[in-house]
């Protein structure tokens, strides 16, 4: 019927939500979207005792352990970083991978990035589309200009496309950078472009005390050795797998995402 969904858009979306937090009329607000967006309007909204649900971005790691089969567990990681064109808020944006198979599953993602094409969505064949404006490509560009003055290497990608029908929109290619490190912008800020980050471990999960904000969903591909890594007495551990969501993965030959 007519007034049950409605549209409201605006150049400036400050009004808006001080209308929704503040109107007795508004019971319930649900907000997808940034922590500090979202830590904003949760404090709007409780002085009147609103309900709030939110599901708020995060920087969800993709971990491989040593026993897994580097090959398929890059390219689980490849379907599900670049799904719905990498704007899924499950989709991962750090790879942890043991050092012991970095070699072989860095190949096998580099490829299947290398092969993704960008373009307009409308067309055939497009798997990444463009950014949202400017200040998005910006914003990249400086991610991935401070990871390589610090060290990261840069194995796809890395640059904006300008060319022929490129010049007409925001767009950036499919970037895989490894050697990333937590000095990096990159390894805090959430990136707004579709690249994976490859961090390599040389000890199951020692990187976890890094972690020291909540994450929204976490990819961890094994065989078997899966349980007693996560027994691990660190504070920053416990924040991060108390308020995630984790699905542990045994990415095998005949699963649906190789």
């Amino acid at each position: 019927p007519e007034g049950v969904l409605n549209l409201v858009t605006a150049s400036d979306p400050v009004p808006i939500g001080e209308e929704f937090c503040t109107n007795p009329l508004v019971r319930k607000i649900t907000f997808t979207g940034s922590t500090a967006v979202g830590r904003k309007l949760g404090a709007d909204a409780a002085p009147h005792l609103k309900r709030v649900s939110m599901e708020l971005g995060g920087h969800a790691p993709f971990i491989v352990f040593a026993d897994a089969d580097p090959v398929h567990a890059a390219k689980g990681a490849a379907l599900v970083k670049f799904l719905n064109s990498g704007q899924a808020c499950i989709c991962p944006n750090r790879i942890f991978v043991h050092q012991s198979i970095e070699e072989a599953f860095l190949q096998t993602l580099t490829q299947r990035v290398s092969r993704l094409v960008v373009g307009n969505g409308m067309q055939d064949g497009i798997a990444v589309g463009p950014l949202v404006n400017r200040a998005a490509v910006e914003k990249v560009s400086r991610q991935v200009d401070d990871a390589r003055e610090k060290g990261a290497d840069v194995l796809c990608g890395g640059n904006e496309l300008t060319d022929d029908d490129y010049s007409r929109g925001h767009f950036y290619s499919p970037t895989v950078l490894s050697n990333v490190s937590p000095e990096m912008q990159i390894y805090r800020e959430k990136p707004l472009v579709l690249w994976p980050l490859l961090f390599r471990s040389e000890m199951t999960m020692t990187w976890l005390p890094w972690l020291t904000t909540p994450t929204t969903g976490w990819r961890l591909t094994c065989t078997q050795t899966i349980c007693p890594p996560l027994c691990v007495p660190s504070n920053s551990c416990s924040l991060a797998l108390s308020e995630s969501t984790i699905s542990i993965r045994q990415v095998q030959p005949h699963h649906l995402a190789v």
